[in-house]
């Protein structure tokens, strides 16, 4: 598969998981209800989740080049290796 595929897929995925967040937070605002349990049992207030979708939809669409992209030091070189961090300083 072509890495411009997988690419494609994977923002694909991150789009649906954010509309399906979102949705999720919305029928349970409209239904009155303050909060679900997540699969570990943990407390999900609707407004987060509403909040967190869109900001996973504007990274899906609007920053996902700049997130795939390697890090590069002030010379616009590509860091190869943890131990080229230094440079970016």
């Amino acid at each position: 598969m072509k890495r411009s595929t997988l690419h494609r897929i994977e923002r694909l995925f991150l789009i649906v998981f954010s509309v399906i967040l979102i949705s999720t937070g919305v029928v349970h605002i409209i239904r009155g209800s303050m909060g679900w349990k997540n699969y570990w049992g943990g407390l999900v207030f609707p407004p987060f989740a509403v909040v967190f979708g869109l900001l996973l939809i504007y990274v899906g669409i609007f920053r996902w080049r700049k997130l795939r992209e390697r890090p590069r030091d002030k010379k616009g070189r590509e860091l190869d290796t943890f131990e080229d961090d230094w440079r970016k300083w």
